[in-house]
């Protein structure tokens, strides 16, 4: 399980504590099915475990690692791990001059105390338990966002050195976030959801061609995405061919 360097990276990452899937996405510049691959690794390892929250799987180590730091005392010196609050070297004591290692076992009871429960650690006291409890489930979609972002706008790396144009290219990015996630909010309204790249997609590829002083032809071709916009603004766009008045009238709207 750790012979693989993004592997070992994922793991430095979950050392401070649970990440969703779209941060890591973001933070090991590596694809969707790369992940999941890596994943599948080291939860089928015990290592790591994930739970489903939304659209989106958060990804913690596993805390049950009294068994792998009995196998890491037998096998490894402990001093060469690096020491971390999730780390299974927290088992693990030494005497003074650290020549003689054990289990710490009353940690370990200690910790088994706690087994099964999800905590939420927060500054707000002015609100129910169930209000924080919801903001914590919808905190996937800041991740998302910043995903979408980066990996669907290209908001990152930024080629631009002047500062206004640094804004600018912020602004454009922003803008286009926002146009998507209102579109994203009318589809799931009208029961039709799709995923962010059919969306992109669709769009992207809505171009025509012109016949000169005749009339211009799609270059695309329909698609549920498609369809269901259609049924939502009512633009007539899921047509072959278009009269330029047409098309001039849906630009001035």
């Amino acid at each position: 399980s750790f012979c693989d360097e993004n592997r070992l990276k994922i793991l430095e990452q979950l050392r401070t504590g649970e990440k969703c899937a779209c941060r890591l996405l973001d933070d090991l510049h590596i694809t969707q099915p790369t992940l999941s691959h890596h994943m599948k690794i080291l939860c089928d390892a015990g290592i790591v475990r994930g739970r489903k929250e939304g659209k989106w799987v958060h990804y913690s180590l596993n805390p049950d690692g009294a068994e792998r730091a009995k196998k890491l005392l037998k096998t490894m010196d402990p001093e060469k791990f690096r020491k971390g609050p999730n780390d299974i070297t927290r088992f693990i004591k030494s005497d003074k001059k650290k020549t003689s290692y054990y289990l710490d076992e009353e940690r370990i009871r200690e910790e088994e105390k706690y087994d099964g429960f999800y905590a939420v650690a927060t500054n707000i006291f002015d609100m129910k338990e169930t209000e924080i409890l919801d903001i914590q489930a919808r905190r996937y979609k800041i991740e998302e966002c910043f995903r979408i972002l980066k990996t669907n706008f290209s908001s990152r790396p930024i080629y631009h050195h002047k500062d206004n144009r640094i804004r600018a290219h912020f602004l454009i990015c922003y803008t286009a976030l926002l146009i998507y996630r209102l579109l994203e909010v009318k589809l799931d309204r009208n029961g039709t959801h799709f995923t962010t790249e059919q969306i992109i997609k669709t769009i992207k590829n809505m171009n025509v061609t012109e016949c000169p002083g005749m009339y211009y032809q799609s270059c695309y071709t329909g698609s549920d995405v498609l369809d269901s916009l259609e049924q939502i603004f009512d633009l007539k766009l899921n047509r072959k061919y278009y009269l330029p008045r047409t098309l001039n009238k849906l630009k001035k709207n």
